[in-house]
């Protein structure tokens, strides 16, 4: 039996995974042709493994795509922190990406819908990624210097402090 994270960035990262994967889905979903709900067989997906799923109907799309979630979750769950950085972003990007480009080009948003999803996801990343996440404890303060060693007391190396 693997070992969880117990890292809570790395639990945070998780869930952003999980939204961008929901949020590509959703625009997927939303971005196929009026005719698609009768006929499956006219969707659009770049994604070959996806679109083999969405050629067949929404329930296996929605199927593939929960057990894709499933199995994302679990593995950066249990894979060694490096990897499962390397794991989560790549879904993130990749899903970031995918979303974006039914924005862009399919919903004709233009350049703008990348760049301020491209923003929100910012945000997340670095609120998610701050240590001090609760609204009622004081941010941490930075030495006046910049530098927190050159604020602090220096203590002689043994065998000069008595000299």
């Amino acid at each position: 039996m693997h070992e969880l994270i117990t890292n809570p960035r790395m639990k945070r990262l998780r869930w952003v995974a999980m939204l961008l994967i929901a949020v590509d889905a959703f625009v997927t979903i939303m971005g196929q042709p009026a005719g698609f709900w009768s006929n499956p067989g006219i969707a659009r997906e770049a994604n070959p493994l996806f679109a083999w799923f969405l050629l067949r109907g929404l329930p296996p799309f929605i199927l593939i795509l929960l057990c894709y979630a499933g199995v994302v979750f679990y593995l950066v769950s249990v894979l060694p922190r490096r990897l499962a950085s390397i794991a989560l972003f790549s879904v993130i990007f990749g899903h970031y990406f995918g979303a974006s480009s039914w924005l862009m080009f399919n919903f004709h948003l233009g350049i703008f819908a990348p760049i301020v999803y491209g923003i929100l996801l910012s945000i997340c990343l670095v609120a998610l990624g701050e240590e001090n996440l609760t609204l009622n404890q004081p941010p941490l303060r930075m030495p006046v210097s910049g530098t927190p060693a050159a604020d602090a007391p220096v203590a002689p190396p043994p065998g000069i402090a008595g000299r």
